[in-house]
């Protein structure tokens, strides 16, 4: 800079170094004096630009921003952590000059253009990226101010004239977004009840790790055979504190499904799934089930879950219908006009909960609704040792209810409920923050409840039974999951060969896994 001062600092006989400073005066010594003598007063005042403008806004773009502008079309496409759109060049030496050939990401709106002659390789550069802005507005994918992004004239477009052509809103979406796959093996399609159903039967293992935990067998039923690739699926389902619990299959036949049994695993599966997903239907008295259709329609997917349970002696499995039968058999269930007080029962053998009077068999093992604290508990057993009037935080069960919720208890004698409260979904699927090393046995949490303040639900509704279907959900999403690898791989085994060489689980992790982190 001119009149500027500077200090530099130099090694003590490094001659290079007093060299190199050397022609740097020298050099600062030549500009100055070619600035001082020169003799052009030559004004550049127009340099050759190539420009589009929009004329129902008047937004223009010229070659001096067209590359920029294209990069950020490209930042704005679908990505992952596994793909980064961005734009690709290739430059041509033609008679004419330099043609720069664009080459955009496999999502964008098209694929190439090629730009006009150039002196350069930057100015041919310029010239095809602000061909690619021209030809990306035409089609749509720019707004009326140059501009990627939402507001595209294409979504416009579908928003305006979305009430006059469902078929061209269908259209306009389906080149938006991406079609959910559903495995090929679990469509359903329509079942008639008047005849049998066989449907292959795959046994559901858990095995916890460490063994802290008793789960109920499951068995998974479909109507199509699993491919060996999936029936040979192992996963690993992470808890809390390091707990692992490692599920498998293993496939045992066929089995027949009559007309009753049908619509009994139906309305098992459809109770069993509002409770996990929706279980605030349940805080009413009575909840329908849907499953009472002469034709079962299914619209996504079709598989059932049931439990199932092992013979005395061999390795048979067979469905526990009584325990099915048992869960519909619950007041819940039943048209409330219809339900009539129970007064058969004998004192020792019955509780008074808040709705009814029910058996103490009907009680354990059951899924009970806690109006005062809005929650959902199960009931492993019932305290025959303690009641409301026992000990508790320095006073008694009673007078803890009347001060922290204000409520008098009308039956203080009765036995207490041990009760463990009803899970919420997680995704089981990632290895969570461990907060040791390993997998620790983890004491489980229970409650105790006065009968007369819990609502009977669903009876035969067990400890075991949700600790199994709180699993249930992620085992099922890494299952559909490899399906779709499965049919994927078998999609581009027919366009190459050397599809063969990879494996559905590396498909499988490679499409799935950044999203499992969110599931």
């Amino acid at each position: 800079m001119t009149n500027s001062k500077y200090v530099v600092l130099l090694e003590r006989g490094n001659h290079s170094e007093e060299k190199l400073l050397n022609d740097y005066i020298d050099g600062e010594g030549i500009m100055n004096g070619e600035i001082d003598l020169r003799t052009s007063n030559d004004v550049f005042d127009h340099l050759e630009e190539k420009s589009y403008q929009v004329e129902k806004t008047g937004a223009s773009i010229s070659t001096a921003c067209s590359v920029s502008l294209l990069h950020r079309y490209c930042y704005n496409l679908p990505k992952d952590m596994f793909f980064n759109p961005s734009p690709a060049f290739i430059y041509i030496d033609d008679t004419e000059g330099i043609i720069c050939r664009v080459i955009l990401p496999p999502n964008a709106a098209f694929r190439q253009v090629d730009g006009q002659p150039c002196q350069s390789n930057d100015e041919a550069k310029r010239d095809a990226c602000l061909e690619a802005l021209v030809k990306l507005y035409e089609l749509g994918a720019l707004t009326d101010f140059l501009l990627p992004g939402s507001g595209s004239r294409k979504n416009k477009a579908s928003t305006t004239n979305g009430s006059a052509s469902n078929s061209h809103d269908d259209e306009s979406l389906r080149e938006e977004l991406h079609e959910m796959l559903i495995p090929t093996i679990l469509k359903p399609s329509t079942c008639k009840l008047d005849c049998p159903l066989n449907l292959h039967f795959y046994y559901i293992q858990f095995f916890p790790i460490p063994a802290d935990r008793h789960y109920r067998i499951f068995g998974l039923f479909v109507i199509n055979p699993l491919p060996m690739e999936a029936e040979k699926l192992e996963v690993d389902l992470h808890l809390a504190r390091g707990r692992i619990v490692k599920a498998g299959m293993k496939h045992l036949g066929t089995i027949s499904f009559d007309e009753e049994q049908m619509m009994l695993a139906r309305n098992f599966q459809e109770m069993f799934l509002k409770v996990l997903l929706d279980r605030s239907e349940f805080t009413v008295s009575h909840v329908m089930l849907l499953g009472n259709s002469e034709t079962l329609q299914f619209n996504s997917t079709f598989y059932l879950l049931l439990p199932i349970k092992q013979e005395l002696y061999g390795d048979i499995f067979m469905i526990d219908w009584p325990t099915v039968k048992r869960c519909l058999s619950s007041p819940v269930f039943k048209d409330p006009t219809g339900v009539s007080a129970h007064g058969s029962y004998l004192p020792d053998e019955s509780l008074r909960l808040l709705d009814n009077m029910y058996s103490k068999t009907d009680v354990v093992g059951s899924l009970i609704f806690a109006p005062h604290i809005k929650t959902f508990f199960v009931i492993h057993v019932i305290l025959n040792e303690l009641n409301a009037r026992s000990e508790y935080d320095g006073a008694t069960y009673e007078d803890h209810y009347k001060e922290r919720f204000g409520i008098k208890l009308s039956h203080p004698e009765q036995p207490l409920l041990h009760a463990k409260q009803l899970f919420n979904l997680h995704n089981l699927l990632h290895d969570r923050l461990r907060e040791t090393t390993g997998g620790r046995e983890l004491m489980e949490h229970f409650v105790e409840l006065p009968p007369e303040l819990c609502s009977l639900k669903i009876i035969g509704f067990s400890k075991d039974m949700c600790s199994s279907l709180s699993l249930l959900p992620s085992l099922m999403c890494r299952l559909e999951n490899l399906l779709v690898a499965i049919e994927l791989k078998d999609v581009m085994l027919s366009s190459f060969s050397e599809a063969s060489q990879i494996s559905a689980s590396g498909v499988s992790h490679a499409i799935f896994a950044p999203f499992m982190l969110n599931f």
